[in-house]
């Protein structure tokens, strides 16, 4: 029964996502995939699959999970962050021959996560703006905490331009929907669609965090490996949320309509092909 009700939301899923593609979003099926989807899928020769990745969106558990199905001798408790993202031992598309990645692409069962996109945004600016801004592996981020502030906080202290702390969430929705950094985003907030090529690559599941136990479960029993390997449960992942719906409400509460229309705009094509509502405020 399980199995019989997933396979069925998975076909809507994939239907409406066929259907966005080809009526209102020919040019990104007629498009090759990008270079950025083949660094972002995860081949797992054992399972005969591929994940393509996103970021702030359960990707840490799930790269665990390919890993245990990889063969990684450890638990996947036991399996670090640094591990999860920099040592997993799992090749990328874009490492296989050409001849390679056709076979795989035709012949593997292709997955990907996806998830509201305002609250992946709002995640990515907790996450890396305000929870761990000050740990040193964070340079990254905290540069461009400073870049923003530069640009887009009037009357900025010394203060402020030297540690980039304090960063608020409409200067980070400012710097979003600036026409000029579109084309520059880093992947915590790229838009998903441009990871992941979902109209250039035929998925065959579409997994959201808003159901991700249940979709887990039923992508493992597909793979037959649920023996080997479950997605872990919320109160023990090692990956908390970083939002909730009231939280969402206060950091959203902070924007001008202006603002969160020109957001939309940005993350519009998301909303759409994942079949996402648009957010009752933007009517």
């Amino acid at each position: 029964m399980f199995m019989e009700r997933q396979r069925k939301i998975q076909s809507q899923r994939v239907s409406h996502l066929k259907e966005a593609c080809d009526t209102r979003h020919p040019e990104l099926k007629n498009a090759p995939m990008s270079t950025t989807t083949e660094k972002h899928m995860f081949v797992n020769h054992n399972i005969r699959g591929i994940y393509c990745f996103i970021p702030k969106v359960a990707c840490s558990n799930w790269k665990r999970v390919m890993m245990v199905l990889n063969g990684y001798p450890k638990d996947m408790e036991d399996i670090t962050g640094p591990e999860a993202h920099e040592r997993n031992g799992l090749p990328l598309l874009s490492s296989l021959s050409n001849a390679k990645k056709a076979h795989v692409i035709a012949n593997y069962t292709k997955f990907m996560i996806v998830r509201e996109p305002f609250l992946r945004i709002l995640s990515a600016f907790k996450n890396k703006f305000e929870m761990d801004f000050d740990r040193p592996t964070n340079k990254v981020f905290q540069r461009f905490a400073k870049t923003i502030m530069r640009k887009y906080r009037q009357k900025a202290s010394r203060s402020d331009l030297s540690t980039g702390r304090g960063l608020k969430f409409n200067e980070f929705v400012s710097y979003l929907t600036d026409p000029a950094q579109i084309t520059k985003f880093e992947v915590h907030w790229q838009e998903m669609y441009k990871l992941c090529s979902p109209c250039k690559v035929n998925y065959d599941y579409i997994v959201k965090l808003e159901t991700i136990k249940d979709d887990s479960d039923f992508i493992l029993k597909s793979f037959k490996v649920s023996h080997l390997a479950k997605f872990p449960p919320a109160d023990v992942q090692k990956s908390k949320p970083t939002n909730s719906s009231s939280k969402y409400d206060t950091y959203y509460r902070q924007l001008s309509p202006e603002l969160i229309n020109k957001l939309w705009d940005v993350y519009k094509t998301d909303f759409d092909l994942f079949n996402y509502s648009k957010p009752e405020y933007l009517f």
